[in-house]
């Protein structure tokens, strides 16, 4: 899955690429807005490198744990509306629980993209006005 946003990603194109845009839920106005630019591009290659590395057990549990994190991961790296951020946020810190109680204490290389992503969007979302 990786692989293929990076396979389609146009690197002349300074613009989000491989857009999606719905209307989530009508009554409070929240769009389901995800897209890729080349920020976004980095974290999820190497969130992709990252998680097939440690992907080491040999339990159905731990690869669907693993891909449910994962799928968090992209859309939290993907998504362009704070609201859809947060949540993607939030689902995929309950995978990363259920992981660390198996004693996965491997996953601190995986977050650490995530984190840092967390700690930009802030940034960039942040207006003190």
């Amino acid at each position: 899955m990786t692989y293929a946003f990076c396979y389609h990603f146009q690197l002349e194109d300074p613009l989000i690429q491989l857009k999606e845009d719905y209307k989530w839920i009508d009554i409070f106005d929240f769009q389901w807005r995800l897209g890729i630019d080349g920020l976004s591009l980095g974290s999820i290659l190497v969130t992709g490198f990252i998680t097939t590395l440690v992907a080491t057990r040999n339990s159905r549990l731990f690869y669907f744990l693993m891909l449910a994190m994962y799928s968090g991961q992209i859309g939290l790296f993907s998504s362009r509306d704070l609201l859809l951020f947060f949540i993607m946020w939030e689902l995929e810190l309950i995978p990363v629980y259920l992981l660390l109680s198996m004693g996965g204490h491997f996953l601190i290389l995986v977050k650490c993209p995530s984190f840092l992503q967390l700690i930009g969007k802030i940034v960039v979302f942040y207006d003190p006005m």
